[in-house]
């Protein structure tokens, strides 16, 4: 059976994680030292500078028949289709 139903292209934003923080959005900063109260470590979170906090790296907006065909291409992506803004 044939589908006659045509398949009307979709935009999408592609998202990836972030490789510097593994998607978390921070890194723990790690200082040692010694004073005179002794040894000491100071453990500071600061915001990733690549993602920005956010833990995903924007790769930029696309267009598809399906979401099946983004996929493939972008297996391990997060996406958020452009008309309905749900993501995926």
């Amino acid at each position: 059976m044939v589908n006659n139903e045509l398949e009307i292209p979709m935009q999408f934003d592609i998202h990836i994680q972030c490789a510097d923080c593994d998607g978390l959005g921070t890194h723990d900063h790690t200082a040692h030292g010694v004073n005179a109260n002794g040894p000491y470590v100071d453990v500071t979170e600061q915001n990733c500078y690549v993602c920005e906090g956010q833990g995903l790296v924007y790769v930029g907006r696309e267009t598809y028949d399906n979401l099946s065909d983004l996929k493939s291409d972008y297996p391990e992506s997060i996406v958020q289709n452009i008309e309905t803004r749900k993501w995926a």
